[in-house]
């Protein structure tokens, strides 16, 4: 899976994809207005649609010092299917940050108690 995310103006813009099995891609633009900047240190966040108009699910992104999360939606349910951060690491001698690194949790109910389990974990 690859997320890219543009910041413009007053708009967010998500890019992620995912080569499936089998070799197919699926693609999913995402898109939503950045609210007004906050304080230094304070979480940012912006919920994002899918551009389409189409699709099962919306995209909370959080901006953090350091971090980005972001919260794949059930758009029926509102349930989190999906949580995710985006860190940047690894310093070279200039100072930059040169590594971004990638946790992603899939979330489900689990039967019988229908309380919430993680279902999978993703890193890259």
């Amino acid at each position: 899976r690859a997320h890219g995310v543009l910041m413009a103006q007053a708009f967010c813009t998500v890019r992620s994809s995912v080569v499936l099995p089998g070799g197919r891609q699926r693609v999913v633009r995402m898109r939503g207005v950045l609210p007004p900047v906050l304080g230094a240190g304070e979480a940012c966040t912006a919920r994002l649609e899918p551009e389409s108009g189409e699709g099962p699910i919306s995209l909370l992104l959080s901006e953090h010092p350091g971090c980005i999360v972001l919260s794949e939606l059930n758009r029926t349910s509102g349930e989190v299917v999906l949580a995710s951060s985006m860190v940047l690491a690894h310093a070279d001698r200039s100072g930059h940050r040169t590594t971004l690194l990638t946790t992603s949790h899939e979330l489900r109910r689990a039967a019988g108690t229908g309380l919430v389990e993680v279902g999978g974990v993703q890193m890259w």
